[in-house]
């Protein structure tokens, strides 16, 4: 590890053999190199785990009836997200509340650009003509 890298780096960061903190995108991102962190592999599978079992204890699962058409723009949002975070290097948490008050440049630029985008896809969804509504309301 370079010195200029080990300096940005977290105590919990350096335990999982990464340069960021605990992060689904950096378990994906590893599967995708080749180099899977097995740290960040259970990390993921925990969150998505340790979900299910917290709705099914609190009888907050539910089986919600979507459109095939709404499953599908679930996904490609999914994907984009995803993909953004990898892009930036990490989600909005980590860019904004810990990003910025570090003052990272990176953060900085990750931060104006999602209250853009936030902008934009407002501005869009008011001008449109429809809303979207549930299944079944």
């Amino acid at each position: 590890m370079r010195p200029s890298q080990q300096n940005r780096q977290s105590v919990l960061a350096a335990v999982g053999g990464v340069d960021f903190g605990p992060s689904t995108v950096g378990a994906s991102a590893g599967i995708a190199a080749g180099a899977p962190n097995w740290w960040l592999i259970a990390f993921l599978l925990g969150i998505i785990v340790g979900g299910g079992v917290a709705a099914r204890a609190t009888g907050a699962l539910e089986a919600r009836g979507e459109t095939r058409i709404r499953y599908l723009r679930l996904l490609v949002a999914g994907s984009l997200l995803g993909a953004g975070g990898w892009i930036a290097g990490g989600c909005n948490l980590g860019h904004g509340p810990s990003g910025m008050a570090q003052l990272n440049v990176s953060s900085l630029v990750v931060v104006l650009c999602m209250a853009l985008g936030v902008g934009h896809v407002r501005a869009m969804t008011r001008s449109s003509p429809r809303s979207p509504t549930r299944v079944g309301s």
